[in-house]
This record gives structure tokens, C-alpha cells and sequence, in this order.
């Protein structure tokens, strides 16, 4: 078994950049265009969409050779804006986002951005 991650450390880095670099790190107004995008909500566990500027988590990672779950516009209405519409696709999704899904939440962050979950 490995060492178990610090959240509540994790989550006074988050702070700590916020306040010490501010706009620097929350992106400020260097947005221009709103796009559309789409976010899991680890909190009601579901597919949000969002044109605001929200801070989210971002998930890098890499695809294996299995691609189960992906956002797609047939399961669309099932998940986005749906409370608690995630638990019925929870073991299609691959473990590396059901992880980073619980990471989200146990650092304090509310949505996670990952591309599987994105159209």
C-alpha cells in the first residue's frame, strides 16, 4: 500500500496560491470567448454545463486500450444536470477518474475537468 495523500495539505496549497497570487492563478479576466464546456460535479455527482468561469480541478492522464465511458450526445440528457446521474455509469468510468473524482472531493474542490466527460 502506498502513502496516503495529506488533503487537507493539498487543499492549503490551493489557498495558499489563491491568496498569494491571486489573479495570477484564478485566471483573472484573461478569458476572452466563453465556451461551453462540461464538468463532472463530484459534490451531486453529475455532468454540469457551464459557460462561466468556474474553477475546476483538471484531470492529465493518459487513455488505455479500453475506452468505457465518454460523454456522448446518445448518454447527454442522462447525465448532465442530473443529481446523482454519475452513479449509474460509476464502474464504466476508468479507475484513474473515479479516483481523481474522489481526490476532488477530499481536497475541498468541486468540479473536475477531464476529457472523457467533455463533448
Amino acid at each position: 500500500t502506498g502513502q496516503r495523500v495529506n488533503f487537507r495539505r493539498v487543499h492549503g496549497w490551493i489557498e495558499s496560491c489563491q491568496r498569494e497570487h491571486g489573479r495570477i492563478c484564478n485566471g483573472g479576466d484573461t478569458h476572452c470567448g466563453r465556451q461551453r464546456s462540461q464538468l463532472i460535479d463530484v459534490h451531486d455527482n453529475c455532468i454540469i454545463e457551464t459557460v462561466e468561469n468556474v474553477k475546476y480541478v483538471a484531470l492529465s492522464y493518459l487513455w488505455g486500450l479500453a475506452v468505457n465511458f465518454r460523454l456522448t450526445t446518445a448518454n447527454y440528457q442522462d447525465l448532465v444536470d442530473r443529481p446523482g446521474s454519475l452513479a449509474r455509469y460509476w464502474s464504466s468510468l476508468p479507475r484513474t477518474i473515479q479516483d481523481a473524482v474522489t481526490f476532488v472531493r477530499d481536497i475541498g474542490e468541486r468540479y473536475l475537468w477531464c476529457d472523457a466527460a467533455a463533448l
